[in-house]
């Protein structure tokens, strides 16, 4: 043994970094000895040597065989003579690190080579009558299997019977079933269908054996949930023949209160899980009930704080910086609940749970927290189940408005924070937000006398007049006009909160109440607002120059909010006040206030991070060698992100009024595009976009030219974001292109830059060559690519939304000289692996280009007829089938002669299609492609079989637009007097009346139906009054006489078809 090598060994275990980088430079240099290896053995097999040094003795030499190029360098012998030490001293080895260091070097070599002897050595200490071997077998396989995986697939079976043999011994204790249990989820990964019966068995003795364990050792119930979680996303369906007891198992780890807060969080976040992945078994097994009562009794338990959870918490860092054990519990149960309201069917969760509700909201006891939690759970259900939620809102509302008036009392009474308020209030809201108009109307009366009586109460809280003065704005945002009329007294009351002096700073109700006065402000509309306009200027004005003078980030930007939502309702009436206004505004958009130098030895970094974004210079400063960099406190990020979304909502209503403005800020807010925070450069860049737009409205010759410089910047900046900013970036850039080409028009593609610039953009997404699609491409966190890929698809959506309007300002034949490198990009995304939305997406979006292109689609036919066929014939997907059918019928209207050796086989295609379709919309777009078809190819169709099969589709179930096509193919034959239509034609206006005057009919399709009837009535007055008798329904035939006695057009022609 040399000495050498356990000196180097003790320096590595200095508290000293040079000594440990010295150190272990000079073992590397030992290992790449040709005895290097067998010494470091020598140490380790050395059991009167400290086990620290034997430890870092395994540690070293498996970091340094974990380098490629040195495991490659490494001589067969040597291996071999490795191998043989390593099970030589594994099993006489009594120190845990050590042995631990072992296993791990173990796995290595498993991971990078065959190992033969160490599978026997499993085999025989796991079949050994010796406890202890046993046990020291389950927990090597439990660390090599963590190293190497895939190493052990060839092994898999008799690993897996060594391991249900062992879960069933009774005399193991719990830590090593615990083992057992690990390597059992570590093999769930190389799961096939050759091994899922012997999973299937092993899994049910895993749950026997974590049911019998809990008592004594939550442990190795935590690794049994750990090893469900893989198992029930893998599309091996190993736990469907024991999923009811699986998951009645789960819900039973849920709800015991007498178990740690981990592991019940960890079982509640299954039940999550499961809710996701297996929806079709929960519901076929009947467990959707069983899962949603026991996570709603969750919600229901007491816990000593009294604030809202699930969402609240999450967009609260404070109050979940803070949160106790029962807190998370609480809030794994409200996210699992929010995964139930995601992905299971309304009527499946409703079911159960509207009693469940009804039941807490009618308790009797108010300080019970089972209304509390009732009142939760339908806030965070009214955002998600709409609008089946708002079904139940006669049953449910009145419960709520009861509480409120209870709330209201209690505060009369002497009690100024009722618990339970904060859930109340924050129900009351979501559910306002999310109700339809017409449902919430009826409660709008008794819903605002409780908020105003709670207000009123001067023993009330701040804090819940503030929570009642935010349901306000909700409200008003639902109601929108239909709050004018109580405008005046709910003023009356902010004014309070909106004038009362402060010493420091505004207060959380001064601000509230200004929020919910702009939200009145833009609900109300031009003509509601008008005759309070100029009092709400002199307020906003009066209390931006109070914001002026305390130097108040906060009241500012509330101010700018308001004066957006007067910008939003006045338009260019607001012109007169814009100076002031915009003073205000470019000095918060120059304020370098809330940057704070951070040094480099600062402790409390991460507390900075907390308050803001740490952002490091690169020497721009290099006089202070001092400082790490700069953080900048959010108040002071809001203030300039909300100040750039007030000057694009300025740009946008205020036109001509603000233009002058433009030139003095533009710079400005083009300077905050380069700033550290992504919220703030997205809010300047939108806003540039607008400011652009803005801009093409002006026609004189100075004008001209501000537009050509700050249109050339800011595409120039468009393009440059989109190859290297992050995703909320690059996205808002995407949606400026077509901002602007859909607001500037013909006139943005007139510098000859911007085409290519436009196109090079939208094929940089497409091909991921953007720097925020690579940043991830060597990520090994599967979660986190998941989501990567999930945002580079997202990317692409709004790269290919760009082609739209670019279409549009292009017009069809300079877009088919485009077109062939669009195609070739959309059809590269349809993979085998994409996915239905991807799927959707593309053919969606490739039928939108047929309609841009018209008569010019016909070059590309022979590219788009097999994407629009296979989409149609998509089994798996409506939508994607939907958006194939819509292709198919554009074809055939635009596609000219070139369409017509492909017809017999498209109407095939539809005739397949439409003989099992079941989706509504799908059916609806075969019908509709039908007509166009009928419409352009009249005589190479067989239309005495296509038209019956029309008529058959009718009445439209979901895509009603497709109404005006079809009612025109049927006017357009009727004037040819073609036999087929003149037969049926009872049927046509029959299914004319069904859709005339009612919502499912736009203008244009009125216009269409009326002028049919009018011309039936015209050329056969008796025959029409004959059909129209014969039509059984009393409203249809109204609906049809209605028709025939409109009045035709000013212009005296047919409308347009």
């Amino acid at each position: 043994m040399s000495e050498a090598v356990c000196s180097l060994l003790k320096k590595i275990l200095l508290p000293d970094t040079e000594a440990v980088k010295q150190g272990t430079n000079e073992l590397t240099a030992l290992l790449k000895q040709d005895n290097g290896v067998s010494e470091l053995c020598q140490v380790l097999g050395n059991s009167s040597l400290e086990p620290g040094l034997r430890q870092c003795a395994a540690t070293m030499l498996r970091r340094y065989l974990m380098v490629n190029k040195n495991w490659k360098k490494l001589l067969p012998e040597t291996l071999q003579e490795l191998k043989n030490g390593l099970v030589n001293i594994l099993g006489s080895e009594t120190d845990g690190s050590v042995r631990t260091a072992i296993a791990m070097l173990m796995g290595l070599i498993t991971r990078n080579t065959e190992w033969p002897e160490l599978m026997q050595l499993f085999f025989t200490l796991g079949a050994s009558e010796d406890l202890a071997q046993k046990q020291l077998c389950l927990y090597v396989l439990s660390v090599v299997s963590g190293e190497g995986t895939l190493s052990l697939l060839a092994h898999c079976s008799p690993l897996l019977q060594l391991l249900d043999k062992c879960l069933l011994d009774p005399t193991l204790p719990s830590v090593s079933l615990g083992h057992a249990i690990v390597t059992v989820a570590r093999l769930s990964e190389l799961i096939s269908s050759q091994h899922a019966s012997q999973f299937q068995g092993i899994v049910h003795n895993i749950i026997t054996v974590s049911q019998r364990l809990l008592a004594e050792d939550e442990q190795p119930v935590w690794e049994t949930i750990e090893l469900l979680e893989v198992l029930i996303e893998n599309e091996i369906p190993v736990l469907a023949a024991d999923l009811p007891n699986t998951v009645q198992f789960i819900i039973s780890l849920s709800v015991n209160k007498d178990l740690t807060d981990g592991l019940r969080i960890k079982a509640i976040t299954f039940l999550g899980l499961v809710t996701r992945c297996k929806k079709k078994y929960l519901v076929k097994h009947k467990l959707t009930s069983p899962i949603v009562l026991s996570l709603f009794s969750i919600l229901c338990e007491e816990v000593p704080d009294d604030h809202p959870l699930g969402i609240l918490m999450a967009d609260n860092p404070e109050v979940a910086f803070n949160s106790t054990g029962e807190d998370e519990v609480i809030h794994s149960a409200a996210q699992s609940l929010d995964q139930c309201a995601r992905h299971l069917a309304p009527d499946r969760l409703l079911q159960p749970l509207i009693p469940a509700v009804e039941q807490a909201l009618q308790s009797q006891d108010f300080n019970k927290l089972v209304r509390d939690c009732a009142l939760l759970a339908l806030s965070q259900f009214a955002e998600f189940l709409q609008p089946d939620i708002s079904k139940h809102h006669n049953e449910l509302l009145p419960l709520t408005l009861n509480h409120l008036a209870e709330v209201c009392n209690r505060s009369q009474n002497g009690c100024p924070d009722p618990p339970g308020a904060t859930r109340l209030f924050y129900a009351v809201e979501v559910f306002c937000e999310n109700m339809e108009q017409q449902d919430l109307l009826p409660h709008v009366e008794p819903l605002l006398q409780h908020v105003m009586a709670i207000l009123q109460v001067e023993r009330t809280s701040p804090y819940m007049k503030k929570n009642a003065i935010s349901v306000l704005g909700s409200m008003a945002l639902s109601v929108k006009e239909h709050m004018a009329v109580h405008f005046e007294k709910v003023v009356a009351l902010l004014k309070i909160y909106l004038l009362g002096e402060s010493q420091g700073d505004s207060t959380p109700l001064q601000l509230q109440s200004l929020e919910t006065l702009a939200q009145l402000t833009r609900s109300l509309g031009t003509q509601h607002i008008q005759p309070y306009a100029n009092d709400i200027i002199e307020l906003a004005m009066v209390l931006l120059q109070r914001s002026k003078a305390k130097d108040d980030p906060e009241l500012r930007k509330t101010c700018y909010r308001l004066f957006s939502a007067l910008a939003s309702v006045l338009h260019e009436k607001l012109t007169p006040h814009l100076p002031p206004l915009v003073e205000s505004i470019q000095a918060s958009l120059q304020s370098k206030q809330g940057v704070v130098p951070v040094l480099k030895n600062d402790s409390n970094e991460a507390v900075l991070q907390r308050l803001g974004e740490l952002e490091y210079s690169e020497g721009e400063e290099e006089e202070d060698l001092d400082v790490a960099g700069y953080s900048v406190e959010n108040i002071f990020l809001e203030e300039k992100e909300d100040t750039c979304v007030a000057l694009r909502e300025l740009a946008e209503s205020c036109g001509e009024g603000f233009v002058p403005f433009i030139p003095r800020i533009a710079q400005d807010v083009f300077d905050l595009v380069a700033y550290p925070n992504e919220d703030v450069r997205q809010a300047a860049l939108v806003t540039m976009t607008h400011f652009v737009i803005a801009l093409s409205k002006r026609t004189s010759d100075e004008g001209v030219k501000c537009f050509d410089d700050w249109t050339a910047r800011v595409m120039s900046k468009l393009s440059e974001v989109i190859l290297n900013d992050e995703y909320s970036v690059v996205t808002s850039a995407l949606e400026g292109y077509s901002e602007l080409l859909g607001g500037v028009g013909e006139r943005l593609l007139q510098q000859p830059q911007h085409l290519p610039s436009i196109l090079a953009s939208v094929t940089n997404v497409f091909t991921c060559k953007t720097k925020c699609q690579r940043a991830g491409d060597d990520d090994d966190d599967d979660d986190a690519s998941m989501d990567e890929a999930e945002m580079d698809e997202m990317l692409v959506e709004y790269a290919g939304d760009v082609l739209d309007p670019l279409g549009k300002v292009l017009g069809p034949a300079r877009f088919s000289q485009h077109f062939p490198a669009i195609v070739q990009l959309f059809a590269k995304r349809l993979r085998p692996s994409s996915s239905e939305c991807v799927r959707s997406y593309v053919v969606g979006k490739l039928a939108e280009c047929v309609e841009i292109l018209g008569p010019h689609c016909a070059p590309f036919i022979h590219v788009l007829m097999p994407i629009f066929v296979a989409g149609a014939r998509d089994l798996s997907s409506g939508e994607v089938r939907g958006n194939g059918i819509y292709g198919l019928g554009l074809l055939g209207l635009h596609g000219g002669e070139m369409v017509l050796p492909h017809l017999p086989g498209v109407l095939m295609c539809l005739s397949e299609v439409m003989a099992v379709e079941k989706e509504a919309q799908a059916s609806d777009n075969i019908c509709g492609a039908l007509a166009r078809i009928i419409a352009a190819h009249g005589r190479s169709v067989p239309i005495p079989t296509v038209l019956p099969a029309v008529l058959n589709c009718l009445p439209l179930r979901e895509d009603f637009e497709e109404n005006t096509t079809v009612f025109s193919t049927f006017s357009a034959l009727y004037q040819q007097r073609e036999p087929t239509v003149l037969l049926h034609l009872p049927m046509v206006l029959r299914a004319a009346a069904i859709v005339y005057t009612t919502p499912q009919a736009d203008a244009a399709c009125q216009s269409v139906i009326e002028d049919l009837v009018r011309r039936v009535k015209a050329d056969s007055p008796d025959q029409l009054t004959a059909m129209i008798a014969a039509v059984p329904e009393p409203e249809l035939r109204q609906r049809l006489e209605a028709a025939a006695n409109s009045a035709p057009p000013p212009d005296g022609g047919a409308p347009q078809q």
